[in-house]
């Protein structure tokens, strides 16, 4: 006879009453042992509560949330453990937005909202750059958005190349990266692609 296997699957979910009739929900998760059963805490949202406990649910912000709450909670574990603070240290409501704060305990739909944020503005960088040929987007992006010197990027680009050849080949940057400027306000003018407010520039 096949010995039937008990293992829940990643992310499932699963009830326990205590003897006062409170039920906890608990997830199982990742950890560095392989998985582990999280207790959740009281999740405000009815909706929310849905997707956490929905194991085929898994957007990058339920996954980052539950990741978060577990290190979260094994750090309270070994705290108490070696006796520098207790659960008593903590309130009955995990909500409160200074022990929120005080602790780096988030709600999962700021998780949500994060990454909604983030792939909406992923969506217009690369509208932005959609004129641009691949250089000029990888100069661009290495300028403004790592901050580096038209000089940093030549020698980045050539680590072997001598101080005059370095100096020569950053202005051949600096030309790429105002073309690329010159392209992006031609195609979407002085605004977002996704707004027509100048302030949005």
């Amino acid at each position: 006879m096949t010995k039937k296997n008990n293992t829940p699957r990643p992310y499932e979910s699963r009830c326990k009453t205590d003897s006062r009739g409170q039920k906890h929900w608990h997830v199982f998760v990742p950890s560095k042992r392989g998985y582990a059963w999280l207790e959740l805490p009281d999740l405000p949202d009815d909706e929310v509560r849905k997707q956490i406990l929905n194991p085929d649910f898994l957007p990058e912000w339920k996954v980052a949330w539950l990741a978060a709450e577990y290190e979260q909670f094994r750090a309270q574990e070994n705290a108490r453990k070696r006796k520098d603070t207790s659960y008593s240290d903590w309130p009955v409501e995990p909500w409160d937005n200074a022990e929120v704060e005080a602790h780096g305990t988030s709600l999962p739909e700021v998780y949500a909202l994060q990454q909604a944020e983030q792939a909406e503005a992923e969506k217009v960088v690369a509208q932005i750059l959609l004129p641009l040929t691949d250089q000029q987007k990888k100069y661009l992006t290495l300028s403004l958005g790592d901050g580096l010197s038209y000089a940093d990027i030549a020698r980045q680009e050539n680590p072997d190349a001598s101080q005059s050849e370095i100096n020569k080949l950053a202005d051949g940057v600096r030309q790429c990266v105002n073309r690329a400027k010159k392209a992006i306000h031609k195609q979407h003018g002085s605004t977002r692609p996704d707004s027509t407010s100048v302030e949005d520039v």
